[in-house]
């Protein structure tokens, strides 16, 4: 081989060795995009989805940028939010509610976008099937309105006295198609357990009132409520358990963090699981997978989780029959 030939070869060889070493070491950036408000405490679904991306190989700051945005629960500001991350020329937007992968969509049918935890995306326009998704959408759903009502069973057979039940939720919602199945189911289950069913409004853009609400509630005479799933109620888990206790409101909550925060129970899917799930899929996604070939997920770990403590503070005894069921009990 000539002393020509040898350096071509050279040359081309090491080419092909740095080639993967290229594509080993590009950096990704990730909209991080949510409806609601950033957390004060650790934010159990963002900590989720990077864990598994870490467990995936990436690494924040080098291989991994993320962009995080938060709408304060306003639909108005999500979309603006969502607007900046397109700009912004992100690979792709995790979106974790049904009003942020829609303020998403509209915002680029282009970059891929992932569902953290959207609430029936059919209903909502944002898939054509969940099997093939289609377009540039795919992820979890956490459309679940028989827990919605299982909530509300369970709550009973903890509390075989109870007789009316409030049903806390921000009413700025109820234009959402989940939510309406959310309010129906839990009507229709209060309706079979004999409980008075009470909508009542707990804002999330309001959080300043929710002491005088819940005030009003237990004035009421209302001693148990049931919550429903908003990343506003999450994000605020330990101030809403507090004030829950403090007016002796005897509450189901969705996600097992609300009640190691003090509710006293909950039931729901497991909110850190649906986000390491989302990690995946966004693997997928940023290895060349298309997002509408993916199938969109649904819930499959569930959490019953009891609060003995709280239990004690509101004088209740949890029966065996529910303590047994539980996934987790807290002393």
């Amino acid at each position: 081989m000539g002393g020509m030939d040898r350096r071509l070869f050279l040359l081309a060889g090491s080419a092909l060795l740095a080639a993967p070493l290229s594509r080993a070491q590009k950096t990704y950036r990730i909209g991080w995009l949510s409806s609601g408000v950033r957390p004060a405490r650790a934010n159990v679904s963002y900590d989720a989805f990077m864990q598994r991306m870490g467990e995936l190989g990436y690494v924040e700051g080098r291989t991994l940028l993320m962009e995080q945005r938060y709408g304060d629960a306003s639909a108005e500001l999500v979309a603006q939010r969502a607007a900046e991350l397109v700009r912004l020329r992100v690979d792709l937007i995790l979106a974790t509610t049904t009003l942020a992968t829609s303020a998403a969509s509209k915002a680029t049918s282009t970059i891929p976008i992932v569902m953290g935890s959207a609430a029936n995306p059919l209903a909502a326009g944002l898939v054509s099937n969940l099997s093939r998704p289609g377009g540039n959408i795919t992820g979890m759903t956490l459309d679940t309105a028989d827990t919605t009502a299982k909530r509300l069973e369970l709550l009973k057979t903890a509390i075989p006295a109870v007789r009316r039940v409030a049903a806390l939720h921000p009413a700025e919602i109820r234009g959402f198609a989940s939510v309406a199945d959310w309010l129906r189911e839990t009507e229709s289950a209060a309706a079979r357990l004999g409980v008075a069913f009470v909508p009542v409004d707990l804002p999330q853009r309001e959080r300043h009132r929710w002491e005088e609400i819940l005030g009003k509630v237990a004035a009421d005479g209302i001693g148990a409520a049931t919550v429903f799933e908003t990343p506003t109620y999450l994000a605020n888990r330990d101030t809403l358990a507090e004030l829950c206790l403090k007016h002796r409101i005897a509450a189901v909550f969705p996600f097992r963090e609300q009640a190691e925060a003090g509710g006293l129970m909950a039931y729901g899917a497991d909110i850190a699981d649906l986000y390491r799930q989302a990690a995946e899929t966004a693997d997928k996604i940023l290895k060349g997978a298309k997002p509408g070939d993916i199938p969109v997920q649904q819930p499959t770990r569930f959490n019953l989780v009891v609060n003995l403590n709280t239990a004690k503070a509101l004088g209740l005894a949890i029966p065996p029959a529910v303590l047994l069921r539980a996934t987790s009990v807290i002393p």
